[in-house]
Formats: structure tokens, sequence, C-alpha cells
């Protein structure tokens, strides 16, 4: 069911990927794979709220599934819930780091920090664009980022030179 479900998903028979998947998650409830497929087919229904539901389930299967976090954030910071796409980002950051993976913890620490900023917590905005600048400072998004975290801030000199070295590093502003 989960690669019927799979193939009629990218097919766009929306309605027979759905049937599928829903009997393979009642089939297989702790099938990670069915639960992700089926959130990600009410993602591209724009069914948000259904998609944030199935990635809970998956979690209460998995727990330390970090993907499910990052989706969930990204569907609350979407949705300008900051807040909620806060807790979520966090969650994720904090199995990554655990898991020693880089690359993801950066992904989430960014979308932390985009959370922070648009709370209006520049100051730990700034604290997490750093942590990506230090881990993975090739790519100029992260100091566009910290450069947009230090012009909220107040401090328009860091502000200048972050926006420039991301100009520099081919990131277009």
């Amino acid at each position: 069911y989960i690669a019927l479900g799979m193939t009629k998903r990218i097919l766009g028979q929306n309605g027979s990927a759905e049937f599928a998947l829903i009997k393979a998650v009642e089939l297989y409830p702790r099938s990670l794979q069915a639960h992700e497929e089926l959130a990600l087919l009410y993602l591209s229904q724009d069914k948000d709220d259904q998609a944030i539901n199935q990635y809970k389930v998956l979690l209460s299967h998995h727990p330390g599934y970090p993907e499910a976090f990052l989706s969930i954030a990204q569907i609350y910071f979407d949705q300008s819930k900051f807040s909620e796409a806060l807790q979520a980002s966090e969650a994720a950051i904090r199995i990554l780091i655990a898991r020693g993976k880089p690359k993801r913890t950066a992904d989430a620490r960014l979308l932390a920090g985009r959370c922070y900023l648009k709370l209006g917590i520049p100051k730990t905005a700034i604290k997490y664009f750093k942590a990506n600048k230090k881990q993975m400072g090739q790519q100029g998004v992260y100091y566009y980022y910290l450069g947009l975290a230090y012009f909220k801030d107040g401090n328009k000199t860091k502000a200048n030179d972050n926006l420039l070295e991301a100009q520099n590093r081919g990131y277009t502003i």
C-alpha cells in the first residue's frame, strides 16, 4: 500500500493515494514511511493541519525523528505561527546535535533563528546565526540572516559587513 500510495501521489491521483496511504497506516501503524508519505500528500493538497497531525502521529511512534519536527516547524513558520515553529525547530536541533548531523542542525538552527527574528528577539537570532556561520561558514545565506539580525538589533555596522559578505558569497539580496 505504501508503494501504491507513493505512485498515486506522484501521478497526482490524490484520492487513490490517500486511500492507499491511509490503508498503509492502518496496516503498519509504526511505519515511518507510510506516515510521512501521507503527510506529504496532505501538504501537496495544502491541507496543512492534516499534515501536522500526521507528523504528530508519526512522532508518537518515532519521537526521535527530526525530519518530522522540521516539517512541522516549516509548516507553522509558513502559517506565521512562529512560537509553534520555534518549539518544533528547537526539538529538531536537540535531536540533530545528539546525532552529529551538522548540515541538518544548521537547517533547523536557521529556521529557529528566523523564528526569533519574527518574534522580535534579534539577540537570540544572532546567536543562532553565528553558530551556523561558525559551523557552515561557506554559505552566504548564514551571513544574510546574521546581517538582518544585526540590523534588527540596531547594529548597522555589523549588519552591513555581514550583508556585504553574503553578497560576496553569492547570496542575492
